[in-house]
């Protein structure tokens, strides 16, 4: 129904974790119980290949590009492996 109503593209971004947010963060977990994990990490670079993946899914389901906003994140690997036309740029 609303697709390409409203858009063609798909933008995201991943949250920066410094100094000054990762307080904030530490003071969600303690006050709400709001547990975040920072994916942008080496280590959990799997992690963050699986959810570009499954957001290109998406897009090519619903006839949107997606890109990335101000990311220094290379997700080319995903996309050469992603079984769809979409991309994240």
């Amino acid at each position: 129904m609303l697709q390409g109503y409203y858009s063609d593209r798909l933008v995201i971004g991943f949250l920066d974790v410094y100094g000054k947010v990762r307080g904030r963060l530490e003071r969600l977990r303690k006050n709400h119980g709001i547990q975040f994990t920072d994916i942008t990490v080496p280590e959990r670079r799997q992690e963050l290949l699986e959810l570009a993946s499954r957001i290109l899914e998406i897009g090519k389901k619903y006839g949107l590009e997606v890109q990335s906003c101000a990311e220094a994140i290379d997700l080319s690997q995903r996309e050469e492996n992603a079984q769809n036309q979409n991309s994240i740029k």
